[in-house]
């Protein structure tokens, strides 16, 4: 799928972690008027579903959001934590609570507490959610790196195609750090014959923690340059936090600057995190369509 040539506002979405039952969801209040001056075309809501009773969470959040921020809400759902019979109860109330926006998932790495087998991948989850209900609005996720499970890349384009076939409207990638990955998966969608938007998922790395983490529980690489950047600042968290953000705000116009459908930022719940990459987006995209942003990545590989 080619990159648009239009010089359009790419979509900007966050995503955010809702607390667990015992902190009350109004903490989460602290970040809506950073999240309503971003503007956002949704904020995401993802939650523990490991236990069963994340969704009810997350529809919550994404509920008052909408209400009280006048921000689009969206619900992120996990197929292998939910049975039908359940899921079908919980998509009726989020469509009386006007919430109709999902991002679909297998939910790998969550290791619920039982994993239901109604819905073995994320295509038989998209499939179901729009036999209830045509009007959501449901993405799928996608790799930009090999999923863990792949068994090759003719297994993961026909888990592509299965998902545009049941009715996916747009792609949101996991986190990468290499534009080369993004531009993998979207030739991986030419292949498949999908020709939906994608949205780049950004995870700012803050903490030196994150990135063995990172590499462990995602199989997540990062390009030696910035793993040399930020094993500079490995016993000063101040600067490694800085050149994280510095990082992902260069993501970000590389993104803008290739015409990139959308940028999803994983907001760590870090309101200032917030500010400065919708700042930054803002800045490519004003840059872009003054065409001045493609000359800084001209000799950039």
């Amino acid at each position: 799928m080619a990159l648009s040539t239009k010089k359009t506002r790419p979509r900007l979405t966050f995503e955010i972690y809702i607390p667990e039952q015992a902190a009350p969801i109004s903490k989460m209040m602290q970040t809506v008027d950073v999240l309503r001056s971003a503007k956002p075309d949704f904020v995401l809501a993802t939650a523990d579903h490991r236990h069963g009773t994340g969704l009810e969470r997350a529809v919550e959040f994404a509920s008052m959001i909408q209400s009280e921020g006048g921000i689009p809400g969206a619900v992120l759902i996990p197929s292998i934590c939910y049975t039908r019979t359940r899921l079908k109860l919980q998509l009726q109330q989020m469509k009386r609570r006007g919430i109709t926006r999902i991002l679909a998932v297998r939910g790998d790495g969550m290791r619920p507490d039982f994993e239901h087998a109604d819905f073995p991948s994320a295509a038989e989850l998209i499939e179901f959610i729009k036999e209830v209900d045509p009007e959501f609005r449901v993405a799928a996720g996608c790799f930009p790196e090999n999923h863990p499970e792949s068994l090759g890349i003719v297994t993961d384009v026909w888990q592509l195609r299965r998902q545009a076939d049941a009715g996916a409207c747009r792609m949101i990638t996991r986190m990468f750090y290499s534009f080369r990955y993004f531009e993998a998966v979207q030739n991986r969608l030419d292949i498949a014959g999908v020709y939906l938007p994608m949205d780049a998922g950004i995870m700012p790395i803050l903490r030196k923690e994150s990135v063995s983490l990172l590499r462990q529980d995602f199989g997540v690489r990062l390009p030696r340059s910035f793993a040399q950047r930020l094993a500079k600042y490995e016993d000063d968290p101040k600067g490694f936090y800085e050149e994280g953000v510095k990082y992902a705000n260069e993501q970000i116009r590389r993104l803008v600057a290739k015409s990139a459908p959308g940028v999803h930022i994983f907001s760590h719940n870090d309101p200032e995190l917030i500010t400065r990459l919708s700042h930054g987006f803002y800045d490519a995209v004003s840059d872009f369509q003054a065409g001045t942003l493609a000359q800084e990545f001209l000799s950039k590989a």
